[in-house]
């Protein structure tokens, strides 16, 4: 296996070393599947919480796979416990109004960007994938568990509106709007009844097993299949930026600072 990380050199080092020393999220190859990319969060101190960082080398990552001419399928996986939780909130005192806005802002085109690409995406869940990394897993085609994982979807706890129509539209408007209104946590089992998640395995190499024996799609095939499927999507993102915009309004670092501190005395 060869591992990417801000530089991209086929075979440069192993993929053990990208994940202690490298950045937040590593690109990786392995001969034994081609055309398969895996994307993994290596950011085990923070949780492989969405930080500024996290979030820019996910994106990094995702646009070099996407621009391999052989590249059919995109795979995030975790190499710790969590496959994330979610927005890292840990310097908010330091951040104002626009900073957060910019970086939800990010976060939504890293989401579109997921949402839309012109292949197949394929998430490992595991462990708490909450908020945003939640809303990457829904914007996966494929939406897989390793293991006992746990979705929460907060935003809208603190007024924020990010990946509520993909949500809707993966596991239907009313248990989403559920799920959204609550907060509830939701495990391996309910996510697979609610349609959210497709499949459950018990590790990471029984997972990747499975994929390497999907039947792989001509190039040409699969571009035309996500063209004829995406018809419309384009509007419906904009909409999407449109609806997180207006729910940035006002305080927004003043209501995450009071979502935080409810949370953190158990509220």
């Amino acid at each position: 296996m060869s591992t990417r990380g801000a530089q991209s050199t086929r075979g440069a080092q192993p993929a053990d070393a990208a994940v202690a020393a490298g950045p937040p999220a590593a690109l990786s190859l392995d001969d034994a599947m081609p055309g398969v990319a895996q994307i993994t969060l290596c950011s085990p101190k923070r949780r492989n919480a969405f930080s500024r960082e996290m979030v820019a080398a996910i994106r990094h990552c995702l646009d070099q796979a996407l621009a391999l001419s052989d590249c059919h399928t995109v795979v995030f996986r975790s190499e710790s416990a969590d496959f994330s939780t979610g927005f890292d909130v840990g310097g908010l005192d330091q951040e104002t109004d626009e900073s957060l806005r910019e970086r939800f802002r990010e976060i939504e085109a890293l989401l579109a960007a997921v949402y839309m690409a012109p292949c197949r995406t394929v998430a490992l869940a595991q462990g708490r994938t909450w908020g945003a990394a939640a809303d990457l897993v829904v914007s996966c085609d494929g939406r897989w568990t390793i293991g006992e994982a746990e979705f929460r979807f907060p935003g809208a706890r603190f007024g924020l509106v990010l990946g509520s129509r993909r949500l809707a539209s993966r596991i239907g408007r009313d248990r989403a709007r559920q799920l959204l209104f609550s907060g509830q946590a939701l495990g391996t089992a309910a996510a697979i009844s609610d349609g959210l998640i497709h499949r459950a395995f018990q590790s990471q190499a029984d997972a990747l097993a499975a994929l390497g024996q999907s039947p792989v799609m001509a190039k040409e095939t699969l571009l035309q299949v996500w063209a004829a499927t995406s018809a419309g999507e384009a509007d419906r993102l904009r909409e999407d930026l449109q609806a997180l915009e207006l729910s940035m309004t006002g305080s927004l670092k003043q209501r995450l600072l009071d979502y935080v501190q409810a949370q953190q005395s158990g509220r």
